[in-house]
């Protein structure tokens, strides 16, 4: 991995080329006036990264939840999505792993359902409410390797015809794959 060098660049006469127009947290990320105008009258190299951390201007608004804050409610979104996703949960799927250490071969699945992975807490500061939601990805349960895995970088679909099984690789355990065959039967009758 290469790590950025901190130094400023400069122009062909030895003057800083500026690459911030705005508070490095402002959460409006639009350019500054009051920055620009402060930054073209200093003479100091670094006036940019300085003003760019300390700066606060009167259009500031801050990126990130600044303590003490009042709220007067809290709602948290579903984590997970009943009617939608209740409906695919224990369903087989064929799913090849994108991940290092595993094989790039075809395996056996059960969809686990969309889970959330993170949280994330939005606040507004008009009716002081913070609103939590979740980011949530599909969890597939691989029968080979004893495991779940998130199939949002993985490639998988559902088994809708038996002729997929054929796709499964052969050291899959067998008693998962002869049990999804009958059950993909069932549903397909």
């Amino acid at each position: 991995m290469m790590i950025k060098k901190i130094e400023p660049e400069l122009d062909e006469n030895g003057i800083i080329k500026q690459k911030q127009k705005a508070c490095a947290t402002c959460k409006k990320r639009q350019i500054c006036e009051d920055f620009l105008k402060i930054v073209e009258k200093d003479d100091n190299e670094y006036a940019e990264l300085v003003l760019a951390l300390y700066h606060i201007c009167d259009d500031y608004e801050s990126m990130f939840i600044q303590y003490p804050i009042i709220v007067e409610s809290i709602t948290t979104d579903n984590a997970f999505d009943y009617y939608n996703e209740q409906k695919n949960v224990g369903r087989y799927v064929i799913i090849k792993l994108n991940l290092e250490d595993y094989d790039e071969e075809v395996h056996l699945g059960l969809f686990l359902g969309e889970l959330p992975t993170s949280v994330i807490s939005l606040f507004d500061k008009h009716d002081k409410s913070i609103r939590n939601k979740f980011q949530r990805t599909p969890a597939i349960y691989v029968f080979k390797f004893k495991k779940m895995f998130y199939g949002s970088y993985q490639r998988w679909k559902f088994i809708e015809d038996e002729s997929e099984f054929d796709l499964i690789s052969s050291e899959d355990p067998i008693v998962y794959i002869e049990l999804a065959k009958t059950e993909v039967g069932k549903n397909n009758k």
